[in-house]
């Protein structure tokens, strides 16, 4: 598959390996290799179906939907906003859980699915959450700041 990452999969099945090994029973005669394989190559599976349902329904949201701003611009306006305290108002401005989700990836540099964990999601919604976000800011920054480039302007539209 072409998103599997051999080094996640070992990673996974070691994992998987680790977890069963106090609840081996050797008295019952079972060699430990053939107690934890199906459990391993199961959780293997599971980790490729998850990771290739998350990849279609991914595929699914770019190509059905025109991006209302590319994330890169409003990340790159964002960094470029000289002054904080714009940046700080218009954060505060945002909703508790998108205030969260800002936090959690840029501050706590969680990855999207421990945020999507802890907010209860999934990792999709999580960056589709994150990305409008970063939209949402941008917007409202270029509203406040004469110097916005013209193609962030231009290409903008904010939901609320």
């Amino acid at each position: 598959m072409p998103w599997a990452e051999v080094d996640d999969l070992t990673q996974q099945g070691i994992l998987v390996a680790l977890e069963l090994r106090p609840h081996y029973q050797p008295e019952r005669g079972v060699p430990f290799h053939l107690y934890v394989k199906p459990r391993v190559f199961g959780s293997m599976i599971d980790m490729l179906r998850h990771a290739g349902s998350l990849r279609r329904h991914e595929a699914e949201y770019w190509n059905s939907e025109p991006e209302p701003v590319a994330v890169d611009d409003a990340a790159d306006l964002l960094v470029k906003v000289e002054n904080a305290e714009i940046l700080a108002t218009e954060i505060d401005r945002l909703p508790d859980r998108e205030r969260t989700v800002i936090s959690l990836f840029y501050y706590d540099e969680l990855t999207n699915r421990e945020i999507a964990g802890i907010l209860g999601m999934t990792e999709v919604q999580a960056v589709r959450l994150r990305q409008k976000v970063l939209a949402t800011l941008a917007h409202s920054i270029a509203q406040r700041v004469d110097t916005v480039p013209k193609q962030v302007r231009t290409n903008q539209k904010c939901r609320a």
